[in-house]
């Protein structure tokens, strides 16, 4: 038994070292990667979010003759279970032309 404890080298510093800096190199280039990502998942989200909303806006004209005098309409009238945040900000706080139709997102600078 206290041969095969003795037979047991650990890691020099050097292995390590070698190690944990080739592993922050892969950190460094997945990370900058995986937020690009994210960014694009929210632009799509956003632009699928407006989308629905305003076919939503368009199946309201049919039925009313107009379109709603705010989004909270399609909700209230249940168009719409909640008006869905924006995948930027989590607001639900949509620029609305009410003239056509169009949604469009709060730029926040």
């Amino acid at each position: 038994m206290s041969e095969l404890l003795t037979n047991i080298r650990g890691s020099s510093v050097i292995e390590v070292l070698t190690v944990l800096s080739i592993a922050a190199v892969l950190g460094g280039i997945a990370v900058p990667q995986a937020q690009v990502h994210i960014l694009e998942a929210k632009e799509a989200v956003l632009n699928y979010n407006l989308k629905i909303m305003e076919q939503l806006l368009e199946i309201y004209m049919i039925f009313h003759g107009n379109y709603p005098e705010e989004l909270s309409l399609l909700v209230k009238e249940g168009y719409l279970k909640e008006i869905p945040p924006d995948p930027f900000t989590g607001d639900r706080a949509y620029d609305y032309d009410r003239e056509k139709g169009r949604i469009y997102r709060i730029q926040n600078e």
